[in-house]
C-alpha cells in the first residue's frame, strides 16, 4: 500500500484517500467482521507512521531540494493521524497500536532537537537557524 521507495506524489494522494475513509467507527477498507477491521486498521497504522521515522526516495534531489518535500509529506501523515483522532475510539486506536504513539513521539523529539540545532556560517559566526521552520507552508 505504502513503501518508502514509492514516489512521494504517490504516497502523499494515498495518504489523502485515507483521510476520505475515516469514519466515525473505523477507517481503511471496510471489512466483513471486526477483527478483520481491527487488523486492517493496525497494518495501515504501522505503514503510515513508518513515513514519520523512515525518509522516501526523492531519486535526483539534493538535501536541500529533499527537505520540503519530506516535511510536506509528514505533515500529510499528521493530517490522517488526526482524522483517525477524531473518531469515536480514535485515540484508544492510536494508544493500542504498538508502534504508533512511539513512532509520532520520535518524529516531535527529532524536531525539536532540529530547532535548536547552532550552524556555522560562511564567516564562521556562530548562528541559529530554526530548520525545521525554514520550509513550513
Amino acid at each position: 500500500m505504502l513503501s518508502t521507495s514509492q514516489p512521494v506524489q504517490e504516497i502523499e494522494r494515498m495518504l489523502t484517500i485515507l483521510c476520505t475513509g475515516v469514519f466515525s467507527d473505523s477507517f481503511g477498507p471496510q471489512a466483513s467482521n471486526e477483527g478483520t477491521q481491527r487488523q486492517n486498521e493496525s497494518h495501515i497504522l504501522d505503514v503510515v507512521t513508518r513515513l514519520l521515522i523512515e525518509t522516501p526516495d526523492c531519486l535526483g534531489e539534493d538535501e536541500i531540494k529533499k527537505r520540503p518535500i519530506i516535511l510536506r509529506l509528514r505533515k500529510e501523515v499528521i493530517k490522517f493521524l488526526g482524522c483517525v483522532v477524531g473518531m469515536e475510539d480514535g485515540t484508544r486506536v492510536i494508544a493500542n497500536h504498538p508502534t504508533a504513539l512511539s513512532r509520532l513521539v520520535r518524529r516531535i523529539a527529532d524536531q525539536l532537537e532540529e530547532v535548536y540545532d547552532f550552524r556555522w556560517d560562511v564567516r564562521g559566526r556562530l548562528v541559529l537557524i530554526p530548520s525545521s521552520t525554514n520550509y513550513c507552508s
